[in-house]
């Protein structure tokens, strides 16, 4: 009897501590957030930001196949590696894609900066190439793999040290300067088209992991933050944008969500909000651990070829120049 007791205990502590286990993705969206988030919380000090130079010698290949809720053993996460992170759902509006887009009321949102800040100059102006906001989105299903994405203004940050001074969006403009430059083709080891991120794997699965007969899902997302949430920062740096997050409580709307349908199509369309269901934390397992996978466009453009013209492919000396995108959108400055 004992032997089975220890037996049982030895799996339920694995189960709740291996995000990258088949037992574990095979749960409920409900288990896998509490077990996520009881790791999230276990310990609420930030890690340190790694030497930059760490990324040069990294594989890239785990950033786009690694399919889990936690990082590769013995990986380090060197971009984005200081941060916050939420509980969250997505309140859907009336719209026509599948998957997440129909509501998920079981998400991980995290906040982090792309590199270490320098605040020596707090002067908004010293902002752009050393402040750079991203949130990342993950959207846990019954039984099946999260889907994730990454979202930001460009790698190059705003003049700006308000964290949610620009809308945030899965497609970015090229980098510009040396170093972000240098980051953006080692990234192009895994995939060519460093610019974009997918939605494909958003649109597969309902959040109680039934599949979807036909995934439909739109070219670009943005996610708008609401006027409250950005008023609570100043563009200025007067505090680390990591305590504010602290004093943003559960139940906040964070962002509206607009969808492009495509590159020529690009009015933005309200489809949902986003919502806090818990504190925002900094959270030592969020920085260290907790994985969001890249999800290559390239699986996008398997359902959507029409898209490939319009599709920057990475080079060395810049972006193989894409089609320019035809703005169809008469009423396109209500969202600017």
């Amino acid at each position: 009897m004992i032997k089975q007791i220890i037996f049982i205990c030895l799996i339920t502590f694995a189960l709740a501590s291996d995000f990258t286990s088949q037992q574990y993705q095979s749960q409920k969206r409900s288990s896998k957030l509490n077990q996520i988030w009881n790791e999230v919380i276990k310990n609420t000090s930030s890690a340190q930001f790694p030497s930059p130079l760490g990324l040069l010698v990294e594989s890239m290949s785990p950033t786009l196949e690694h399919v889990a809720d936690q990082l590769p053993e013995g990986r380090k996460k060197m971009v984005h590696s200081v941060g916050s992170v939420t509980k969250a759902e997505f309140i859907p509006e009336k719209n026509q894609y599948t998957g997440f887009f129909q509501g998920a009321d079981s998400l991980i949102i995290r906040f982090s900066l792309a590199k270490e800040p320098d605040y020596t100059h707090p002067g908004s102006a010293y902002a752009h190439d050393n402040f750079v906001p991203a949130i990342a989105l993950k959207f846990l299903i019954d039984g099946k793999p999260s889907a994730n994405i990454f979202a930001m203004h460009g790698v190059n940050g705003v003049y700006s040290y308000n964290f949610f001074d620009l809308d945030f969006n899965n497609h970015i403009p090229p980098p510009e300067g040396l170093q972000v430059t240098v980051v953006a083709d080692k990234f192009s080891q895994g995939t060519k088209i460093v610019q974009f991120l997918g939605l494909r794997t958003f649109s597969e699965y309902t959040q109680d992991g039934k599949p979807v007969s036909n995934p439909n899902f739109p070219y670009m997302l943005t996610f708008k933050p609401y006027k409250q949430i950005k008023d609570l920062f100043t563009s200025d740096y007067t505090q680390d944008y990591k305590e504010i997050l602290k004093k943003i409580p559960s139940g906040t709307l964070l962002f509206e969500v607009f969808e492009t349908l495509s590159p020529t199509q690009t009015c933005k369309q309200k489809i949902g909000d986003i919502r806090t269901t818990s504190e925002i934390t900094t959270s030592y397992f969020g920085d260290t651990e907790l994985f969001f996978q890249h999800q290559d466009f390239t699986h996008d453009l398997e359902v959507h070829p029409e898209w490939e013209p319009y599709t920057p492919f990475w080079n060395i000396i810049g972006s193989k120049s894409a089609k320019q995108k035809e703005a169809k959108c008469p009423f396109s400055n209500l969202f600017i």
